[in-house]
């Protein structure tokens, strides 16, 4: 199982992947991306073999090029027309009422982490998936 780390934050992305890779997880690759625009892109280019595309995605909302509320907008239709069942987590330092709720209405979205995450919360989901 691939998992996605879209998060701007460089030491997010290579702490968090260094937890996952340290817990064992029965995952085979961890992809990193910068912003929604990488992570996009490269999903956009590995329709062809669903193999490629991960299957849990950690999105950050606040990022730079395209954050992760226009991730999700040009993510959703695709996980839906090419069935891929991605599975998103949102995870991020906002803790606003307005995002929260938003993304409690967006059925991929599996789940809203409040940064910093905890090696538990990252044992959870990638279990619950895996």
């Amino acid at each position: 199982m691939k998992v996605a780390i879209i998060d701007d934050n460089e030491v997010f992305r290579k702490l968090t992947k260094l937890s996952i890779q340290r817990l064992t997880l029965n995952v085979s690759e961890i992809l990193l991306f910068e912003n929604g625009k990488e992570a996009i892109d490269f999903i956009k280019e590995s329709l062809s073999v669903k193999e490629n595309i991960p299957k849990i995605i950690l999105l950050d909302l606040n990022m730079p090029v395209m954050d992760g509320w226009k991730f999700l907008e040009e993510m959703l239709p695709i996980n839906k027309d090419y069935d891929l069942k991605t599975i998103i987590y949102i995870v991020t330092s906002s803790a606003e009422d307005d995002d929260i709720e938003r993304a409690k209405h967006i059925s991929d979205v599996k789940g809203y982490l409040i940064k910093p995450i905890r090696s538990d919360q990252i044992i959870e989901l990638v279990n619950e998936f895996s």
